[in-house]
């Protein structure tokens, strides 16, 4: 009888190693030795590097999208002077459905809170439009404040026409919803926001105060794009406004237009209306009080 193993399945060799388990950690190994390589077979790595290349770019882009966002007020709770705070929320600047002749001024979606300072739950509100709730989450969105009663007297004509029922002295401080320049939804001094019902000496509930904004649809996650954003910058958005008061303050102040002036044949007369001078004689009147032909003609009577 031989003492030499049988050669077969499950046969060892001189190592004590089974032969086929040897085989198989071989094919194994040699399959995946391509992810050893430092570059990718055929191309030499190009295709990785252009990979990387394209996901560094776009983390750079996004990068500069939301600080070029955050630049235009959008995920940031901003002060505003009460005398522009008004048309920095959008209003009375030509919005309405946004669209291709939309106003690049004209923010989608702002959040005003015309606060009173003696309020404690301005103060609420206040922490809350700018904490990680609602400014760090809803990046499309801007969140601006203003003193209530202030903004709705220094811009009297735009608030009446925007908020025509609003009263200074009563329904500050408030809360406003904007959307596309047009106030969608107002909150006089923000009722059943509170945890005391209908007090401003509370502190605002801030389910109560994101229910609300979301009904109004100004909550927005997104930012617009960076495209829309590059049309105006901050501070050609304030250039534009400076220059529209201006402009408007001028033709409040200017003469009306004059029709047609009346030729009297003196000159630097500017009246406009039909009339003669006394004791001016020229081409265009005799400077009589009463013309010769009725003065000879009374007498002659």
């Amino acid at each position: 009888i031989s003492s030499e193993p049988a050669a077969g399945k499950g046969a060892l060799d001189h190592d004590g190693d089974d032969d086929d388990d040897g085989d198989d950690s071989d094919s194994d190994d040699s399959e995946f030795d391509y992810l050893l390589d430092d570059d990718l077979p055929g191309d030499d790595g190009a295709a990785l590097r252009e990979m990387e290349e394209a996901r560094r770019s776009e983390l750079e882009f996004a990068a500069l999208h939301r600080e070029s966002a955050l630049q235009h007020g959008f995920g940031a709770h901003r002060q505003m002077h009460p005398g522009r705070v008004l048309r920095a929320a959008g209003l009375g600047t030509g919005g309405g459905r946004r669209g291709a002749m939309m106003p690049a001024n004209v923010p989608p979606a702002v959040v005003l809170h015309l606060y009173d300072p003696e309020s404690r739950s301005s103060a609420s509100l206040d922490l809350l439009l700018e904490g990680e709730r609602m400014a760090g989450r809803y990046r499309g969105t801007k969140f601006l404040r203003g003193s209530g009663r202030a903004a709705l007297l220094l811009d009297a004509d735009l608030a009446g026409r925007v908020l025509p029922r609003v009263r200074p002295d009563v329904d500050v401080p408030a809360l406003v919803a904007v959307k596309n320049g047009e106030v969608v939804s107002f909150l006089p001094r923000l009722g059943g926001l509170t945890t005391a019902r209908g007090s401003i000496d509370d502190d605002v509930d801030d389910r109560a105060v994101e229910d609300w904004l979301g009904r109004a649809g100004v909550l927005l996650r997104d930012p617009p794009p960076y495209e829309e954003l590059c049309r105006v910058r901050p501070e050609e958005e304030v250039l534009h406004e400076v220059m529209m008061r201006e402009k408007a303050a001028a033709a409040a102040l200017a003469p009306p237009e004059r029709g047609e002036i009346f030729n009297c044949g003196v000159k630097g007369c500017n009246k406009m209306f039909r009339h003669e001078h006394v004791g001016v004689s020229n081409e265009m009147q005799e400077g009589l009080v009463v013309s010769e032909e009725e003065a000879v003609g009374s007498a002659s009577t």
